[in-house]
């Protein structure tokens, strides 16, 4: 079952979702986040359960940083709240620098849930006996998160697996908070000016459909096998094994990984791993998974890398994946290259490609923004520039003038910088700046291969073939529905000066235009019907009429020729 999002028009629908807001408004309440929701007009169960609560006492967390109480909040309020938070501290242009390196900081580890609802879970969707399936199994989960835990056990044939079980209720649980968290975006969009642009209930709904693939773990295996397909020849990285047969929307079973974690860095010291290398080959991989496959993990935190024997990178929890097309990995690449090269007017064009915004951006300011930029960071040498603090920088003037990064492109930058802090905590020297450049200039080179050229060629006269094929079908469409009355003309007026110029230029000659065209009708009549008096056996009234249409035919030309519209 998929998750999704009913929008509700009362939040008040049902009991639980009123009782479940209650809880919400009494969490805020409990950190001190009330002021966040002051001053709207709520409906009227919702601001009786407000006025309930609002006197709550939080002075324990009242001096507490906004970001730490927002974090506090998130964890206390469950699953969806936990991921949603996750998501957010990925959207580096959406909140401030404060809040999102709180959010960063977000860890869903929660109790776990009891041993024979795993054992259930598992002979209910594997259809066999737990003891026949995995003849050893640990009850004590080696990790509990939000989502799932997941146990260690054996399968028959004597290997070592990692399986991991969804908590049982969590997609109902976590159906009725996203249609809570609906109800709040559209209250927030519709009431607060400085977020209109921003779109969150857009944002929730792209966040629902990454929720959906993280709890259906036959998506997750899939991404794994992807993953593991991509680096299949790159010895200093390991992606785990998967076992289709014994996996299902709700159990993963997978190899298991024994390795030191990334983050313990005194183990690795200890047992003589070499940090540099790991800090290097780390880096690698994602920027590979990123630039050259376009299908990367979205979230390499350091509880997510582990390190094996002879310093092999191994990747875990696939449940949250970026994709980024080629064309948009070109964009972003040539967008900083642009910057590296001062370019800033480039630069510009090319961030409007990258982004989404309304109405036009004032590109003179943009273009003075970006300078700002490229003169704080570019002046440095490769190895002091931060990647982080760049691409902070860059949310600040994506925010200053209304523009938004698209989701994916944000998992990417927060991919990069998350990489860049774990890559210095094991290689202080570490630059990774000049290995996104040598990427950079890698894509660049690429784009010049002949085979590319063969491909891109090929798939444009494709297109053209298409184009050429539907256009009979769509113009016999088009006349069809003209022919029963069904078409329609949208016709949009601008309030543009020019515009308006033009067409009283347009109005005033068709009515001149239609005045001549009277006066030579009006001349043929009379000189056809012979009324004297006569000049040459010419009628002077007709005669007259022809001079004047003579005279104004050639004013209407010579306005015309001047103003060069021949």
């Amino acid at each position: 079952m998929a998750v999704s999002i009913k929008r509700l028009e009362r939040i008040e629908k049902t009991y639980q979702h009123f009782k479940r807001f209650e809880e919400v408004l009494s969490v805020m309440f409990k950190y001190g986040l009330q002021d966040l929701i002051k001053g709207f007009e709520l409906p009227s169960p919702l601001n009786l359960a407000v006025q309930k609560i609002l006197h709550s006492p939080a002075e324990e967390y009242r001096n507490k940083p906004i970001g730490e109480r927002v974090r506090f909040a998130l964890q206390e309020l469950g699953p969806a709240y936990i991921k949603l938070g996750q998501i957010l501290s990925l959207r580096v242009e959406y909140l401030p620098p404060q809040i999102i390196d709180e959010l960063t900081k977000l860890q869903d580890n929660v109790p776990p849930f009891a041993f024979a609802d795993v054992k259930n879970i598992i002979e209910k969707d594997l259809g066999d006996s737990l003891d026949m399936l995995f003849p050893k199994m640990e009850e004590q989960p080696i990790g509990s998160a939000s989502l799932g835990q997941v146990h260690k056990a054996f399968i028959p044939d004597g290997r070592q697996v990692a399986i991991k079980v969804q908590r049982p209720g969590i997609r109902q649980q976590i159906e009725v908070d996203l249609e809570i968290m609906m109800y709040l975006a559209q209250f927030i969009e519709k009431n607060i000016e400085e977020m209109k642009y921003r779109q969150p209930t857009k944002t929730l709904q792209e966040f629902a459909d990454s929720l959906a693939q993280e709890l259906d773990y036959k998506m997750e295996e899939a991404h794994i096998l992807r993953v593991k397909e991509a680096f299949r020849f790159d010895y200093h990285v390991h992606i785990m094994d998967c076992f289709p047969d014994l996996s299902t929307s709700r159990v993963l079973t997978m190899e298991y990984i024994d390795g030191v974690k990334v983050r313990n860095l005194a183990e690795l010291k200890e047992k003589g791993y070499d940090c540099k290398q790991i800090a290097d080959r780390g880096v690698d991989a994602v920027l590979k998974q990123i630039f050259e496959h376009g299908f990367f993990h979205a979230d390499p935190h350091p509880g997510n890398i582990f390190v094996l024997e002879q310093n092999v990178i191994s990747f875990i929890d696939f449940g949250m994946v970026g994709r980024l097309k080629q064309r948009h990995r070109e964009l972003m690449a040539d967008f900083l290259l642009a910057i590296s090269e001062r370019e800033e007017t480039r630069a510009v064009k090319l961030l409007l490609k990258i982004v989404a915004y309304k109405g036009e951006p004032d590109i003179g300011k943009l273009e003075k923004s970006m300078g700002v930029l490229i003169e704080r960071y570019v002046s440095k040498s490769l190895k002091d520039i931060s990647f982080s603090h760049l691409f902070m920088q860059l949310s600040d003037i994506l925010s200053e003038h209304r523009m938004l990064m698209p989701a994916d492109f944000s998992m990417m930058i927060k991919a990069i910088i998350t990489l860049e802090g774990l890559g210095k905590s094991l290689d202080p020297d570490l630059n990774l700046t000049r290995k996104l450049v040598m990427y950079f200039h890698r894509l660049q080179i690429e784009r010049l291969n002949p085979a590319r050229l063969a491909k891109d060629a090929s798939a444009a006269l494709m297109d053209f073939y298409q184009l050429f094929k539907e256009i009979p079908e769509k113009l016999s469409e088009t006349l069809e529905k003209m022919a029963k009355g069904e078409a329609k003309l949208k016709v949009e007026h601008r309030a543009d000066k020019s515009f308006e110029i033009f067409w009283n230029q347009l109005i005033n000659r068709l009515s001149y235009s239609l005045i001549l065209a009277a006066l030579l009708v009006a001349s043929s009549i009379m000189v056809q019907a012979d009324i004297p008096p006569k000049w040459n056996d010419i009628p002077v009234i007709g005669l007259i009429g022809f001079v004047i249409a003579g005279l104004m035919s050639l004013r209407l030309l010579l306005s015309i020729w001047r103003h060069g519209m021949f």
